[in-house]
């Protein structure tokens, strides 16, 4: 299951600029993300430092004023503005959207299933 995430992540990454990893780039989570959501962010994070040597600054939604791209990961209002309302419990949804990248999944844990 890692894997298959890590060849879906490395494809969009390739399919979206802005995946080009600078310090500026962050992964932004809802203000009240489950426990499966934060844990997705530390796996994400630790797939990123391996692949790129770094690890991503982590903020909140309501800190991030969309002018930077952004892994956004949970049930954020940016996924739900782009087409992930709705997701049944184990759904996974992965979307690039601008220069950004979605990736959430139903409640409570198809976000984890995605990722971890």
């Amino acid at each position: 299951m890692k894997f298959l995430f890590l060849g879906i992540f490395c494809l969009a990454a390739f399919s979206v600029s802005a995946l080009e990893i600078t310090p500026e780039f962050v992964i932004v989570t809802e203000r009240n993300a489950i426990a499966p959501e934060k844990k997705s962010v530390e796996i994400l994070n630790d797939y990123l430092e391996r692949i790129f040597g770094k690890k991503l600054r982590v903020i909140p939604e309501h800190q991030h004023d969309g002018t930077i791209p952004a892994v956004y990961v949970g049930n954020t209002a940016f996924a739900i503005r782009n087409g992930a309302a709705g997701l049944a419990s184990e759904e996974h949804f992965i979307k690039t959207a601008g220069n950004s990248l979605i990736l959430t999944g139903g409640r409570p844990r198809g976000v984890i299933f995605e990722i971890g």
